[in-house]
Order: C-alpha cells, then sequence, then structure tokens
C-alpha cells in the first residue's frame, strides 16, 4: 500500500481500469490508500467495523441521453446473484438527482457511491476558461480524459443535497476535491454518510489524519 503526491492541483484521470464492478471498498469515513499497481481503494474507517462492500459503475452515456440509465443500473444489480457482501453502485454528478434517487431504490442496491471525475467534455467551456485556464485538454486524443479534484467539491455537494430532497434515503459515499477538513465537514453536512479523501491523499497528505478527526467528531 502506499501514498502517492501530484505536483498539480488539477488531475485529469484517462485510466478507466479502476472503474471495475469488482472494486473492494470499506464503509466508514477515512484515508484512503491504493494498492501499489492495483485498481480501487480502501476506506480506513474511524473507531468503526465497517463492512465490506462491492461497487458496480454504471458509465454516463457518452451522447448525454439518460432516457434508458435507470434499466441499465437495474439490469447490472440484478446481474451481481447472490449478495454476500453489500452494493454500493457507483454514479457521477452528472446523473440527475431524480434518476440517482430511483436507482438506489432498488432492493439490491445498498448505498451509493458517487465518482470522483467526470469527463473534461461534460464540462462548459467557460468555465474551463474559469477554472484551468484552458478550454483544450492535453488528452484531446482520448476524448479528453477525465477530471477530478477541487472543480468537483461544490458539484458534489450540490448533487448530494438533490438526491436527499429527491428521497435518497441510501447511504451516500463520496469524494472529490477534499483537501481540508472543512471540505469534509462540508460535504457531510450536505448529506454525505461516508467520504473518500483521494484528492486530500494525493496532494495533502499531512491533512488526511486531521480530515479523519474532523470527521469523526460530526
Amino acid at each position: 500500500m502506499q501514498l502517492r503526491g501530484m505536483e498539480f492541483g488539477m488531475v485529469i484521470q484517462t485510466d478507466r481500469d479502476k472503474k471495475s464492478t469488482n472494486s473492494i471498498v470499506k464503509w466508514g469515513a477515512g484515508a484512503v490508500l491504493e494498492e501499489e499497481g492495483g485498481s480501487g481503494g480502501e476506506f480506513f474507517p474511524v473507531g468503526k467495523n465497517s463492512p465490506r462492500c462491492t461497487i458496480v459503475s454504471i458509465p454516463d452515456p457518452i451522447d448525454g441521453d439518460y432516457s434508458d440509465f435507470v434499466a441499465r443500473a437495474h439490469e447490472a444489480l440484478s446481474g451481481i446473484g447472490e449478495k454476500t457482501i453489500p452494493i454500493a453502485i457507483e454514479l457521477s454528478v452528472l446523473v440527475p438527482p431524480e434518476i440517482a434517487a430511483e436507482i438506489s431504490r432498488d432492493s439490491a442496491c445498498d448505498a451509493v457511491y458517487l465518482s470522483g471525475e467526470i469527463p473534461w467534455n461534460s464540462i462548459p467551456e467557460q468555465a474551463r476558461a474559469v477554472f484551468f485556464r484552458t478550454t483544450v485538454s492535453p488528452y484531446t486524443s482520448m476524448r479528453g480524459g477525465f477530471v477530478s479534484g477541487k472543480y468537483l467539491l461544490p458539484l458534489s455537494g450540490e448533487w448530494i443535497r438533490q438526491c436527499r430532497r429527491q428521497g435518497m434515503a441510501k447511504p451516500i459515499i463520496v469524494g472529490g476535491g477534499v483537501l481540508r477538513p472543512r471540505d469534509a465537514a462540508a460535504l457531510v453536512e450536505s448529506g454525505a454518510s461516508a467520504l473518500c479523501i483521494d484528492t486530500a491523499k494525493r496532494l495533502r497528505p499531512w491533512n488526511v489524519f486531521r480530515i479523519v478527526r474532523r470527521v469523526s467528531r460530526l
């Protein structure tokens, strides 16, 4: 296991291997470490015996058409077979909250895992220019790549609030842009049940345990 540092405040990811449906996590707020050369990560909970769960990822439609998204999610969940551990379905902030809430009501879904990245091409050009100071991704040959980190923090908080208003009662595991204890607290106050603090792990590893302490008091 390792903590990896990054030199850049913006991380554009193109590796989709970690999206495999057999990614394993642990419940609870805490630090996240990645297995070297492996996919996914582990949550290290604070003072809790937290069960493992399997993450089932449902990619966003390239054309932005979510008309059959609920059916796709139900089909993926039904294909799990006999459940021996909890199942979390992975969605992004691009999924309309009312659709996410409907998917979460599936009896096979135990939690929702909010993805910590979105496609570069899904970001409005004006927002790219303001936030990233460029409108062109360095990964244009790969349809722009994927963006994670600080940009997602307010989007994630608002998405969680909207999902809760739509009646989503299942636990929501969320990451994306958490660098400081107050970032983590803001997501919990929005309605998050557990946090993935990958951004802090990569860019501010000295903040990891401060974040854990802050969240454990909420």
